[in-house]
């Protein structure tokens, strides 16, 4: 398996941070609405979960061509 990236270990551990980010945030956002009617006055809090959310549409596109399958070798190529 060849060795990824620097940028693909970078890229994945954001998408982790992110992602590790999101588990916190959504519950509390849905379970005390308060604090989800404190952030929505908070333009910089708003833009955050803004880049949040495009990044990790980034990482779809970029999880449909960072890889593909070789028929001849019977493998996955990064």
């Amino acid at each position: 398996m060849p060795k990824a990236s620097f940028f693909k270990t970078f890229w994945n551990n954001l998408i982790i941070v992110l992602a590790i980010y999101n588990s916190f945030s959504t519950p509390l956002t849905i379970a005390f609405p308060e604090v989800r009617d404190y952030w929505k006055e908070k333009p910089e809090i708003v833009l955050a979960e803004l880049i949040i959310d495009s990044t990790y549409a980034i990482d779809i596109l970029f999880g449909f061509i960072t890889t593909y399958f070789d028929t001849n070798m019977g493998e996955e190529i990064w």
